[in-house]
């Protein structure tokens, strides 16, 4: 559940998508501010924070008090515009893409020509289907950013038959 990232322990890693940490609310971070001072961390990593109402409360305080503080996510809540809002120029956003077709090449170590072309527009720049191949890394980012992105952000309930 929580990672301590280094011999001096002076980092922790928290994902919030860990089934352990379902039902974390903000009153939790009380608890897990007091073991951040317990044991001295002085840089955090939080995954999929975006889960937890009311995390820029936390992560406000963190960046007041000091601390190197990380957030990843992955779906529209996360993105520079709502971060601006949530953290009011706090933040440096990062958005990671597929590969290009020059980044495919080299992940695959193919030269340029039409079997690669064609490679790539039927295996798209994803990276981690690119590495592996299985289908189902495909359908669970079409189901995610459905469910994640389109319908929560939109607040529309969608039903089973509209997902894959």
């Amino acid at each position: 559940m929580i990672s301590y990232i280094s011999n001096e322990r002076k980092r922790l890693y928290l994902n919030f998508d860990d089934i352990r940490l379902s039902g974390f609310e903000a009153s939790d971070f009380i608890r897990l501010h007091r073991e951040i001072e317990q044991r001295a961390v002085n840089t955090l990593y939080f995954d999929e924070i975006q889960v937890v109402e009311g995390w820029e409360q936390y992560i406000n305080q963190l960046l007041r008090e000091r601390y190197r503080v990380f957030i990843t996510g992955s779906n529209a809540s996360m993105l520079s515009v709502e971060l601006d809002t949530r953290l009011s120029g706090r933040h440096l956003s990062m958005e990671l893409f597929p590969f290009s077709y020059s980044e495919y090449m080299r992940f695959k170590e193919k030269e340029n020509g039409v079997e690669t072309v064609m490679d790539y527009l039927r295996n798209g720049g994803i990276p981690e289907y690119v590495k592996t191949g299985q289908p189902g890394i495909l359908n669970a980012l079409a189901d995610d950013i459905l469910m994640r992105d389109i319908a929560v952000k939109h607040a529309y309930a969608m039903s089973p038959r509209c997902v894959s």
